[in-house]
């Protein structure tokens, strides 16, 4: 698994569009898990229970997986169809599609060599996790609110920012979650809770 980087809340899908993300579609799993997953507590090195993953197929031109790496080949209609099959096996990590003969190869690995059959196509997958950080008796500036609402606890709140692709980061005041899009510095505040959203991208 391969570190990508790291990226602001929300800018997920600007990131596929920026390195030129041509998949046939895109795969997205939110996590709301009473566990920590173990692929957050490798990636995050996080404690948080809230995690969102969404992933994409991108394409690498001219190459192929690893004739080792296949765990599944079958011939189906199409690229989507293809994919598919990726997404049905929890271990892929790439797929290959031959449009000649309909053959669909799928690997558990994003190694790849030099493909010689020109109407191959290979993608792989890129995932961007994001989790809450939270920290105890802090808070936004007032004038950053973007917006407001009722919520039970802190746990709720911070499902809410996390579901919200524009959400920064929130407080919660024992009542009331205040949502922040934009990136801020948190001040001390006895008996507020600040969580600020955490993306980081990487390739399995």
């Amino acid at each position: 698994m391969s570190m990508i980087g790291v990226v602001q809340a929300g800018g997920w899908f600007a990131f596929f569009q920026s390195i030129g993300a041509t998949g046939v579609g895109a795969t997205s799993k939110m996590v709301l898990a009473s566990t920590v997953s173990p692929m957050c507590a490798a990636i995050c090195g996080s404690s948080e229970e809230i995690q969102d993953l969404k992933c994409n197929t991108h394409r690498i031109n001219g190459m192929k997986g690893l004739d080792e790496n296949v765990i599944k080949a079958e011939i189906v209609d199409n690229k989507a169809k293809c994919e598919g099959l990726c997404n049905d096996q929890t271990d892929c990590k790439a797929f290959r599609y031959l449009l000649k003969n309909r053959v669909c190869f799928v690997y558990n690995s994003n190694q790849h060599i030099e493909d010689d059959i020109s109407e191959s196509e290979f993608y792989v997958k890129r995932c961007v996790l994001c989790y809450m950080n939270t920290t105890k008796n802090a808070k936004g500036r007032d004038d950053e609110i973007e917006s407001i609402t009722k919520e039970s606890s802190i746990k709720e709140c911070v499902k809410y920012c996390i579901k919200s692709d524009d959400c920064i980061a929130v407080h919660f005041d024992g009542e009331r979650c205040f949502k922040f899009t934009d990136q801020i510095k948190p001040y001390a505040k006895t008996g507020i809770d600040f969580s600020r959203k955490i993306c980081k991208q990487f390739m399995d």
